[in-house]
């Protein structure tokens, strides 16, 4: 039992660690050659509903994915500002269901390969990564060097902080990077968030802060990705919420964290086409979760 010197250590650190000031940093620089082991748990599910002069489409679908995913993470090459920019996970476990049904994602042994570009692309055993494989990947492993700096700008307090203290989003930084990456105008007026420093707690040895946040998007009128430009939505409200431990040590890889996000939107609009037209409609609603912990490969 460690009960007791775990309370002991607690009454000891915590008044300092409330006194104390940090600075909050949420890019961790990689470099080629870096590998660690991660342990995945990834949810979702999405129902997208379309209809063509209310008549339901053949593209709408339903799907509820569950996976867990163990894999050694290796850092096969990185920019300046130390972002990777090409990756490979080994997998060594994973258990997946769709729709309550057990299906084979990817199988002990996979190696997946991951680079940065537009699109990103994804690989499986040297193979493009085709149909739920992609979509899991695309989801899972966002670009992120095109954008250097963008989690501290969006997310970080711009000064050192207190235990306990909360500071809202950088609404500016924020509106700027999704104007970027959904091709589409975002105000700063439809974005709203807080983050807070909860705690300094040890993971795997090593000091750590506990960073809370939360952020919420409300957009209308916005092309809907991928459709003809008529297509708009009516509504698009999106919230996120983010739990995540930094070693104050900002030189080392951060070991672990835990995402949700909850997605409705709905909209339409009328084509034509070849002299004729159609008045689409649809209706889409998305929630994800996922928690990561990584350790020092072996």
């Amino acid at each position: 039992m460690k009960i007791l010197p775990t309370l002991v250590c607690a009454l000891l650190i915590s008044p300092a660690a409330f006194a104390q000031e940090y600075e909050v940093v949420f890019h961790r620089n990689y470099k080629a050659g870096d590998k660690e082991m991660v342990q995945l748990k990834f949810s979702m599910e999405d129902d997208q509903q379309f209809a063509v002069n209310g008549t339901p489409t053949p593209t709408s679908k339903r799907v509820k994915l569950e996976m867990n995913l163990s894999a050694l993470n290796e850092c096969v090459a990185a920019d300046k500002n130390g972002y990777i920019t090409e990756g490979k996970m080994s997998v060594k476990s994973c258990e997946c269901t769709k729709d309550g049904v057990f299906t084979v994602l990817f199988k002990n042994g996979d190696e997946i390969g991951i680079k940065e570009g537009k699109p990103m692309q994804y690989t499986v055993n040297g193979s493009p990564a085709l149909g739920l494989q992609r979509t899991v990947l695309g989801e899972l492993i966002k670009s992120s060097g095109d954008e250097p700096g963008a989690d501290d700008l969006v997310f970080g307090p711009g000064r050192k902080v207190k235990v306990g203290e909360t500071w809202p989003i950088n609404a500016d930084a924020g509106a700027t990077s999704l104007t970027k990456k959904m091709g589409a105008p975002v105000s700063k007026d439809a974005l709203s968030g807080t983050v807070k420093l909860e705690s300094v707690d040890t993971k795997n040895g090593v000091p750590c802060l506990r960073i809370s946040a939360q952020m919420q998007l409300k957009l209308g009128g916005i092309p809907l990705p991928g459709a003809p430009p008529e297509i708009k939505t009516k509504t698009f409200d999106t919230s996120f919420t983010l739990g995540v431990d930094l070693p104050v040590d900002p030189k080392l890889h951060d070991p672990g964290e835990s995402t949700e996000m909850k997605l409705n939107a709905d909209g339409g609009g009328k084509v034509e086409k070849n002299g004729q037209s159609a008045e689409i409609t649809f209706q889409m609603t998305r929630s994800q979760k996922k928690e990561s912990t990584s350790s020092p490969a072996p």
